[in-house]
């Protein structure tokens, strides 16, 4: 009988000895306590399922919003190391535009990429004129500096990887160095774990590599060796567009150079020309020609001392080819007639650099009449004698100041 049951009994029916007519009802009474005693149970049971059920589930969110915070910070922090990445790609092709000077783009680049991507090393070698050697442009870090002072520079074979990649433009990539991989490029660099060398190409050519060690082994997984792919194109670019443009800077101040000797050699024929007239002055009393000695076109003649004077240089292409000079009574110049006076030089440079061209192409044409002229009569006759006699007729007349001789010598034709 339940426990229950019993107290309640005992409580209110002081005999233990229950009517035989009761049996049937204090056993339905028992069963039903039973009944609710193990409905409790399964309840209790039920319960403690679901509360465990539920702390498990709880626990496994739980462990899953971890794995998912993990996820995120991992996410982010590698987009944050991709978007260091693609900046550094993105500084180095600003840098193609705006840095003109080979060696500082390169030595620039070497520190990007070093310092943004954490590597060991990072070393840049162009291929020589003669593509012989892989020489050493830039690199950084001590030993790098060491190289470079030691002139450093690898053979364009097979007997290592910087050669080979130039060679063959076959990009070159060692994860892990052991005694049963080849070592790094270089034995000045013996904490290398790892080693990515990328070919700088431009169309067709290889001009050189990008060398970047690390001390961690498998430090080179497929993202990064896409971005530093980016980066060496964009880089190899850059170096022939600068390689250009020094070529380009080189050739024109070299024009510059040659067209300034002949503008000074031109201008200078022009004074022997003039017979010493080298210009022209007023002072009041009408226009009169000056008379120095060519040495002295670039010095302003002698003005009176009194008042202000000025001299403005008549430029033609950076040279000097003549003084505009004034004089005034007054005790200062006035900005504008400094600024008319400049103004009145520059034209002037164009004004007589034009009248000498023309002149210069006139002369050309008269002696290119004189020529044809001389050539036409010398052809009317086949006799040696005639021919020789309308020569000396004909340079005479172009030449009346000159005394003139022709004399035909066999013996004085250089040996054959």
């Amino acid at each position: 009988m339940h426990r229950l049951l019993q107290r309640q009994l005992k409580r209110y029916i002081a005999s233990t000895d229950l009517p035989q007519e009761w049996q049937a009802f204090i056993d339905a009474i028992d069963a039903a306590y039973q009944q609710t005693d193990d409905d409790r149970a399964l309840l209790e049971r039920s319960l403690e399922l679901t509360s465990q059920e539920l702390l498990d589930r709880n626990e496994q969110l739980r462990q899953r919003r971890e794995e998912l915070e993990k996820m995120v910070q991992e996410r982010t922090a590698e987009l944050e190391y991709r978007t260091i990445q693609l900046q550094t790609a993105a500084e180095v092709a600003r840098d193609a535009t705006t840095v003109r000077n080979l060696n500082d783009l390169l030595n620039h680049t070497v520190v990007l990429v070093r310092e943004r991507f954490g590597f060991y090393h990072t070393a840049i070698y162009l291929a020589d004129d003669r593509n012989r050697f892989a020489v050493l442009m830039a690199a950084t870090g001590k030993e790098g500096q060491q190289m470079l002072a030691g002139e450093f520079k690898h053979k364009l074979d097979e007997s290592n990887p910087v050669g080979r990649v130039i060679q063959t433009g076959e990009a070159y990539l060692n994860l892990e160095m052991d005694d049963t991989t080849e070592g790094p490029s270089t034995p000045l660099l013996p904490e290398t774990q790892s080693e990515l060398i990328l070919p700088l190409r431009v169309a067709d050519k290889v001009i050189g590599v990008l060398d970047a060690h690390s001390r961690a082994a498998n430090a080179f997984n497929p993202e990064i060796r896409s971005v530093l792919q980016i980066l060496a194109d964009q880089l190899a670019t850059a170096i022939s567009n600068t390689r250009q443009l020094t070529e380009t800077e080189q050739t024109l101040r070299q024009l510059e150079i040659a067209t300034g000797q002949y503008t000074q050699e031109a201008w200078a024929n022009v004074a022997q020309r003039k017979q010493g007239s080298i210009g022209y002055r007023y002072r009041g009393v009408g226009i009169e020609p000056l008379y120095e000695t060519v040495d002295e076109i670039a010095s302003p003649p002698a003005i009176e001392p009194q008042g202000t004077q000025l001299s403005v240089p008549i430029r033609l292409r950076d040279q000097i080819i003549g003084n505009l000079n004034l004089h005034v009574e007054r005790d200062e110049m006035l900005p504008e007639t400094t600024t008319l006076a400049e103004s009145v030089a520059e034209r002037m440079a164009l004004a007589l650099e034009s009248a000498r061209l023309l002149e210069d192409s006139q002369r050309r044409a008269e002696q290119e009449r004189l020529i044809a002229r001389i050539t036409t009569r010398m052809r009317e006759s086949l006799e040696v004698n005639r021919v020789l006699e309308t020569a000396i007729q004909e340079i005479s007349q172009a030449f009346s100041d000159a005394a003139i001789e022709i004399q035909l010598d066999p013996n004085t034709a250089p040996d054959s």
